[in-house]
């Protein structure tokens, strides 16, 4: 009987320590998926971030095409009126030798 019983003491310390290493591994793997999460959520917002900088980046940089593109074509707008205007000028002047030139 007495080996009987130390037998189930000896199961029963056994079941205890497996029991506490199990729990141990759980915690450490609990203590793991948690820093995991931290890094996750660290590096998520780093990308985000790096995401915004990089559209606000492109914005401007679209903002100053945009810009750029509206300038020259003002610039052309105003030279393309000069030309006309020269134009106009020319076109007055010889109408006028023209008509002097008839009288």
């Amino acid at each position: 009987m007495l080996e009987v019983q130390k037998l189930e003491q000896e199961l029963e310390e056994k079941q205890a320590s497996g029991e506490t290493h199990v729990k141990s591994i759980q915690h450490r793997s609990e203590e793991s998926l948690a820093h995991l999460k931290a890094f996750f959520e660290a590096e998520k917002e780093k990308q985000e971030q790096r995401l915004r900088e990089e559209r606000e980046k492109a914005q401007k940089k679209v903002e100053e095409y945009q810009e750029e593109i509206e300038a020259k074509m003002r610039d052309e707008f105003i030279e393309k009126d000069e030309e006309l205007e020269m134009l106009r000028q020319n076109f007055q002047e010889l109408e006028q030798r023209h008509n002097q030139h008839l009288t």
